[in-house]
């Protein structure tokens, strides 16, 4: 049995080619629609998809979707008959990975950030590929929120520069603070000192950040994306805004700085949701369930 994540360039035509080759099943989680952020890179995966997509889903026992949602919104429904194939299993994380030690760095303390201050996190990849995670957008925010916030930066990439500069033309080099590449077990210690976690993007297909979040007890706020109205309960666990609104992200900041007991009840509502629904234990007895339906229709021995 064969797990291709996707979209992996090169690595899903082997995939399907060496699965015909020696009669192997296989199955593909449809993480994101590859799209492009300017004309020539928009043309290249568009003749990518035309020429490799179809036959790698086509082949595919079943394709796993994090979110109904996000697959409904997707490309690969323009193909057809393909959404017999589609079975929806979310993303999980190890809920002790999220419990506060009360150890590691003191952030406060560290970068001066005084203690009336509310902490805004953000956590992506800073490189051109993940250019529709939108921080750009959120350092707009800073400037323009009721109260002073101050907001930290978990990643690194080739546009991290870029961003370094856009919060000196903002103005908000005092209130923003770039952490950097943070290893996964070291992620929940700034979570827990946060307020909350935003996630401002244009394109995604879960946003396993928001479940870190709610591990942590933290509400969160996120674009409103079909994927991310399937993981953010409006109001309940953390607040959507319109895809792209400048004005409507600063109202949505600013409620949940202004109303710390509201965000203090969202986060604990996140946080039992994501123990309902997202715990390694319970996806990985669905993907198993998924492995044994497959091997069984094809008599092989488990």
């Amino acid at each position: 049995m064969l797990h291709l994540h996707y979209p992996f360039f090169g690595g899903d035509i082997f995939v399907r080619n060496a699965a015909r080759q020696y009669h192997i099943p296989y199955v593909v989680n449809y993480h994101v629609d590859i799209q492009g952020d300017s004309i020539l890179r928009k043309a290249i995966f568009s003749t990518y998809n035309g020429l490799f997509r179809k036959h790698v889903m086509y082949d595919a026992n079943k394709i796993i979707a994090l979110t109904r949602n996000h697959i409904n919104s997707s490309q690969i429904l323009s193909l057809k008959n393909i959404n017999e194939k589609i079975i929806i299993i979310p993303n999980g994380i190890n809920l002790r990975d999220f419990v506060s030690t009360g150890r590691g760095v003191d952030m406060r303390k560290k970068f001066h950030i005084p203690s009336q201050i509310p902490i805004i996190c953000f956590i992506g990849a800073l490189d051109r590929a993940h250019y529709y995670k939108r921080l750009d957008l959120l350092m707009k925010v800073i400037p323009l929120t009721a109260a002073p916030t101050h907001l930290i930066v978990i990643g690194d990439g080739d546009m991290r520069q870029a961003y370094e500069d856009l919060a000196i033309q903002l103005g908000i080099s005092k209130h923003i603070t770039f952490i950097g590449r943070v290893a996964n077990k070291e992620i929940s210690q700034y979570l827990h000192q946060s307020d909350f976690l935003v996630l401002p993007s244009d394109n995604e297909s879960f946003g396993i950040v928001l479940i870190e979040a709610f591990a942590c007890g933290k509400p969160v706020v996120a674009s409103n994306l079909p994927a991310l109205q399937s993981v953010v309960e409006d109001g309940k666990d953390g607040l959507l805004f319109e895809k792209g609104n400048l004005g409507e992200l600063v109202e949505k900041i600013d409620y949940l700085t202004l109303h710390p007991d509201r965000s203090l009840i969202m986060g604990k509502t996140g946080y039992e949701k994501v123990s309902r629904n997202n715990t390694w234990d319970l996806i990985a007895q669905q993907l198993e369930n998924v492995y044994v339906s497959i091997l069984s229709k094809r008599n092989v021995t488990i």
